[in-house]
């Protein structure tokens, strides 16, 4: 710069001694070190694993809440007035979205022939296809034994009393509708034949608009291939989906109100659960590389834990893993600095972050009066 070879610095310097002020007159200090013109260093949108759940039991389980004299809202058992829908599809699409690390656009195209293999381990593969990606490029992801299991609750219970009343009402005799008469995972692909073809196409190459028309053969007959169905049996539409966590917050927000809770809601969105899910990761690999590595250095290093960047980069689907660094580092580097790694359970982690950043979302505490 000083030689004017160009306008301006594209890494901006900063040490732990420079501090500046937000519109609101709040002043921040900053991590020493150097850092992208484009990186988020005060973005803190995630939301604690205790919120997260009772968040979710008031959305979709019909929880009420109260407030405690201390000012924290917590769950205060079932509200008998609740009449939701869809009970069992919305919580397990969310949960899948929070544990997985999926974006909402991807996991509401979902097939159920994409649903991992039953695995005895505790995490199971499943290939998410370019098709329905947001940069069009395929990937495996890790799948926590929890969701496997909701999913396939989810396909046996709800979802099948659902079919059951589409081919009641005659809804999958429509000429638009194609068969997938065949089907095989080839080198980790979801191959299809349809309509007695001969010829195998990739679920990369099955996009959103075709996969809504497809039709699978079970023991029970033929039905959508689509995971999420409507009341009626039918693909639920990909616009209503992704709004199904808005709607969601929509209702936490009106029930913490009513509990006479003064203070900012917390207000979950996808990205958030996005957010909270790349942190929880972070958190784990970081702990594993320390427990095969040693003790950590006194100074962080990026390099150190490049394993961690990239296994969340590969599960997030993000572009190269710079974007991905852009993002977590300096959330990670100052949870480095209060030692909470070395804590047995993320609710020590989740605690350290509050303490420490002023943006968290308020703690709150789900654990009176639910199950």
């Amino acid at each position: 710069m000083k030689k004017k070879y160009t306008a301006e610095n594209p890494l901006k310097e900063f040490g732990p001694g420079l501090k500046s002020k937000s519109e609101d007159n709040t002043t921040h200090a900053k991590a020493g070190g150097w850092r992208s013109k484009n990186a988020r260093i005060h973005r803190v949108d995630w939301i604690e694993p205790e919120t997260f759940r009772l968040w979710s039991n008031v959305a979709f389980r019909g929880y009420a809440v109260k407030t405690t004299k201390a000012g924290k809202i917590v769950g205060a058992g079932e509200d008998q007035s609740f009449r939701g829908r869809n009970t069992q599809r919305n919580p397990t699409f969310v949960e899948t979205v929070y544990f997985c690390g999926t974006r909402e656009g991807e996991t509401s195209l979902l097939l159920t022939l994409e649903l991992p293999r039953k695995d005895p381990n505790a995490f199971a593969e499943m290939r998410i296809p370019g098709s329905i990606t947001k940069n069009g490029r395929s990937r495996t992801i890790v799948m926590p034994w929890l969701v496997d299991g909701l999913l396939r609750r989810y396909v046996q219970q709800d979802r099948r009393r659902a079919v059951a009343l589409g081919r009641r009402h005659g809804h999958y005799r429509d000429p638009r509708w194609h068969k997938i008469t065949d089907h095989r995972v080839k080198r980790g692909k979801l191959e299809v034949q349809i309509d007695g073809r001969r010829t195998w196409v990739s679920h990369d190459d099955v996009r959103g608009p075709a996969r809504q028309w497809l039709l699978a053969e079970t023991d029970d007959g033929w039905e959508p291939a689509m995971m999420w169905l409507t009341e009626s049996g039918l693909p639920a539409d990909q616009r209503n989906m992704i709004k199904v966590i808005q709607r969601a917050t929509e209702r936490w927000d009106i029930v913490c109100k009513a509990a006479g809770f003064t203070g900012a809601v917390p207000y979950p969105t996808a990205k958030t659960l996005r957010y909270s899910f790349a942190l929880n990761w972070l958190i784990a690999w970081h702990r594993v590389i320390d427990e095969e590595l040693g003790s950590p250095p006194a100074v962080y290093s990026p390099s150190r834990y490049e394993d961690a960047y990239t296994a969340v980069q590969w599960q997030l689907g993000h572009r190269d893993l710079q974007t991905t660094m852009d993002a977590y580092l300096l959330a990670v580097k100052g949870l480095r600095g209060v030692n909470i790694f070395r804590e047995a359970t993320f609710k020590s982690v989740y605690e350290a972050l509050h303490s420490r950043h002023e943006g968290v979302l308020p703690g709150l505490d789900c654990r009176e009066g639910t199950t």
